[in-house]
């Protein structure tokens, strides 16, 4: 999912307008707008990846969810394995 405030920052470090940005991306304005407000729930992944070219970023620095689940979703890196087993980080301390 694409955060609307990275969106923004990324644009405007840039200096680029929404307008400018519409138009480097072929739709209208206010597809960029209800982007930026987070108000856009059916994106596309193909939409998500014009947003970052159009700003020129990776599109994981405009993404919600933590990088390394992009990177799975996208393919770059495989899933960890099913048998592996996760610790969590909140056991408690064993007295020994």
């Amino acid at each position: 999912m694409l955060d609307g405030k990275k969106l923004i920052a990324a644009r405007e470090a840039r200096g680029v307008s929404k307008i400018a940005l519409a138009r480097r991306m072929g739709v209208s304005p206010s597809t960029v707008t209800k982007a930026e407000d987070d108000d856009y729930p059916g994106m596309s992944l193909k939409m998500y990846e014009k947003f970052a070219d159009a700003v020129q970023v990776p599109l994981c620095a405009l993404a919600k969810i933590p990088s390394y689940k992009m990177a799975i979703h996208r393919r770059v890196i495989p899933p960890p394995p099913e048998e592996m087993v996760t610790i969590p980080f909140n056991f408690p301390a064993r007295k020994i």
